[in-house]
């Protein structure tokens, strides 16, 4: 017999900060939907670069290469899609002197830093339902927000109310905030 995992979540306490992890929904559909649609994808774009080698006017250059370049960039950015529901996971840093929040996709990871002093009203927001990848205009996936000065910042999106009340119960206390405070 196989049980569910119990949370998507890991919490730990290490070198005096806390270290909250929520690895992304993994949706294998979605992936391997894009994985066949990136062959197709491929294969026009090196008949573009065929077009693009042959002697033809300077115009069909031209627009092929423009053409190309929005290939490019729909190639990564469907490529990125797999990599990110395949491997993908959130995490937050925090003690009383930073937050950080860092997207990890395999070995690599993009960080952004935030000052506890300046974070205000922290909260969970509740999402208006589906995955972040078919929320549309209006629509937001639920998420930890909280004030950061004149903007707002989001984090951990997707993440249930449940694991969210379990985090920002050890969150608060980490960042040195009150319970007034967020």
């Amino acid at each position: 017999m196989r049980f569910e995992e119990v949370t998507r979540t890991a919490i730990e306490h290490r070198d005096g900060a806390l270290h909250f992890r929520l690895a992304n929904k993994r949706n294998w559909f979605l992936a391997l939907f894009i994985l066949v649609w990136l062959g197709g994808w491929t294969m026009g774009g090196s008949f573009g670069f065929r077009i693009f080698s042959a002697d033809l006017p300077s115009e069909t250059r031209l627009f092929t290469m423009f053409w190309l370049i929005g290939w490019a960039f729909g190639w990564v950015a469907a490529a990125a899609t797999v990599l990110w529901t395949t491997m993908g996971a959130e995490s937050v840093t925090a003690n009383t002197t930073a937050l950080t929040h860092t997207l990890h996709v395999g070995p690599l990871r993009y960080d952004r830093h935030y000052k506890p002093a300046e974070l205000k009203n922290l909260m969970w927001r509740d999402g208006s339902g589906g995955p972040a990848f078919l929320q549309g205009r209006g629509t937001k996936p639920s998420a930890i927000v909280a004030d950061y000065g004149a903007k707002s910042i989001e984090f951990l999106r997707g993440i249930s109310q449940s694991e969210a009340t379990h985090l920002l119960d050890r969150l608060r206390p980490a960042l040195g905030m009150r319970r007034a405070e967020a």
